[in-house]
């Protein structure tokens, strides 16, 4: 407990040395042609990073520290420190503290921080949902377009849009001043819901929106009894993806600065990448952030309603025999270990498994989109 009171201490100390605590986001017009509730999205995003960073702050939740560890490697007391990401050092100088602390800090900023506007020059961040069919030639260079909107030249590596090529679901591009970040969701995330070719809400289409996954939880009900216990984490995160791809894109943006590292495969993001991080790795990635309000998520959504209208009762967290062997190599490893079920046993936080428990530890938050 002392120890955590350090941390928290070191927190304040440094709060003079990172950036002011206000910042406006803007919602272009046709994101609510693909969801007429798109303005829920970045609000739920604001949420999960709130009750992350809550239970973080909250010593006597010991399931949620153990998310914490899956994802960072590391307990949530530890005070060894650790850097920022190297583009936020590079505006704001070298920033080492403990990982929790790091960690905290986005969270809360992130969580608390942000107001809408309907002012787009006034946005920090600008989230657009054209496909990038703003982008327009200029010509003379085929790794450059301009986009008209936000009147300035953007990058296109490959002699295209980002959003159009395949598996690309978000991407966050900063002005050249640094001044402001764009979001773009593309089409993919779109017609991976089937809202383009079935229609939002209609009888043959979703019946559920926005795309929360309180939401899913309902939508799964007649067949896993609002049991989520069977569906891995990273389909999970599949199934709130407007949620998951703007909580990953908005820690690219100002003024977290996260990175994408690289998975073996090629491809950014995902549960297998992110068990296979390093603490310092983990820190600096987008995804990880994600993933964690994720999982503050499923604490807070509660397995077991009983009767409509009764408290709700219990969360989803990691299997907590896990953390009593966390530390062992082989629970960090699908490695067979020849003592548990005959040797046909794996770590259930790599196979990204979760488990109901009606003692759920920590507070549970519930969404005030009123923020």
């Amino acid at each position: 407990m002392a120890t955590f009171l350090l941390l928290w201490a070191l927190v304040l100390a440094c709060v003079s040395a990172l950036p002011p605590d206000e910042y406006r986001y803007w919602i272009s017009p046709e994101c609510y042609d693909k969801d007429p509730l798109f303005d829920i999205y970045p609000k739920e995003v604001f949420y999960a990073a709130r009750s992350a960073a809550e239970r973080l702050a909250d010593p006597t939740d010991t399931d949620f520290q153990n998310a914490f560890w899956a994802l960072f490697k590391t307990d949530v007391n530890d005070p060894t420190q650790y850097n920022y990401s190297p583009d936020f050092e590079a505006i704001y100088g070298e920033t080492k503290m403990a990982a929790s602390v790091i960690v905290m800090e986005n969270l809360n900023s992130l969580g608390n921080e942000w107001k809408s506007t309907t002012d787009r020059n006034q946005a920090h961040v600008r989230i657009h949902c054209d496909d990038m069919d703003r982008y327009e030639d200029i010509g003379d260079d085929p790794f450059r377009m301009w986009d008209p909107v936000d009147n300035r030249y953007v990058a296109t590596p490959q002699g295209v849009q980002p959003c159009k090529l395949e598996h690309h679901n978000g991407i966050t591009q900063a002005a050249a001043n640094g001044a402001y970040f764009t979001i773009d969701i593309c089409e993919n995330v779109w017609i991976a819901l089937g809202y383009l070719d079935r229609g939002l809400g209609s009888a043959s289409g979703p019946a559920y929106a926005p795309r929360r996954i309180d939401k899913y939880q309902n939508f799964k009900a007649t067949q896993e009894q609002l049991d989520l216990r069977h569906i891995h984490i990273g389909e999970l995160s599949q199934a709130v993806h407007p949620v998951q791809i703007l909580f990953h894109e908005w820690m690219h943006a100002f003024r977290y600065h996260m990175l994408d590292f690289p998975a073996p495969t090629g491809f950014t993001g995902g549960w297998p990448n992110a068990m296979a991080m390093t603490t310092q790795q983990a820190i600096q990635n987008a995804d990880t952030y994600a993933f964690l309000g994720l999982l503050a998520t499923l604490a807070d959504l509660a397995p077991d309603f009983g009767a409509r209208g009764a408290t709700p009762v219990g969360g989803y967290a990691f299997d907590r025999s896990w953390a009593l062997r966390r530390n062992n190599q082989k629970w960090m490893e699908f490695v067979a270990d020849p003592s548990i079920d005959g040797g046909v046993w794996v770590n259930p936080v790599i196979a990204g498994k979760l488990e109901v428990y009606r003692d759920i530890t920590g507070t549970r938050h519930t969404r005030d989109y009123s923020l």
